[in-house]
């Protein structure tokens, strides 16, 4: 019978540079597992200019899901800075993050200066929010009350002093300093003698 690859010994830095074209499905194949070259289908910067007319479909699918790279358009728009827009800053990678934010029509800003009251806002916030968008710019000496339930899972970094004392004072938010159940497996090696 034939050999299978796993018989075969193929050079894996010969032709490196031109994997995708030179080398056989089976060299591609063995030089992954083996050596970790070649892992992708398809190099997305190898002919990236003219990705419309010189990409196979399949090449131009891959490279535009897995790294943003040769996506079909009818203008010369790098990215689409609506899709995943709600998550810019952990969703875009740095490079959309950069066309984006600085010219390509997204509102990046740290903040949300809608939500919330300012009496309740970090000092950054404030001072961020009056800055650019001329919110929060003054305050009186505070509400009687916060919304302890506006931006709660930030509470540490994004609540002022006010609304930690009263939000965390009165019960109406759970202001632990750690989470118990992140390596509650490993407590006894893996926490610290204040967590424990």
């Amino acid at each position: 019978g034939c050999p299978s690859t796993s018989d075969i010994a193929y050079n894996c830095n010969a032709d490196l540079q031109s994997w995708e074209k030179k080398w056989s499905p089976g060299k591609k194949e063995f030089c992954c597992e083996r050596t970790g070259a070649a892992c992708k289908p398809y190099d997305c910067q190898e002919g990236l200019s003219n990705a419309e007319h010189g990409w196979s479909e399949s090449k131009i699918l891959w490279c535009c899901d897995k790294e943003g790279l040769g996506c079909p358009t009818t203008t010369t728009v790098q990215y689409d800075c609506i899709a995943g827009a709600g998550n810019w800053k952990n969703a875009w990678s740095e490079g959309k993050k950069s066309f984006c934010c600085n010219g390509g029509g997204a509102v990046c800003d740290p903040y949300d200066c809608t939500a919330g009251i300012p009496n309740g806002w970090s000092s950054d916030k404030q001072h961020w929010c009056c800055k650019h968008k001329d919110l929060g710019c003054t305050t009186t000496d505070g509400p009687t009350a916060f919304d302890c339930t506006a931006g709660a899972d930030n509470w540490e970094a994004g609540w002022n002093n006010e609304k930690k004392a009263f939000c965390c004072g009165s019960g109406q938010a759970k202001c632990l300093p750690y989470n118990c159940d992140s390596g509650l497996g490993n407590a006894g090696a893996g926490w610290s003698l204040q967590k424990t």
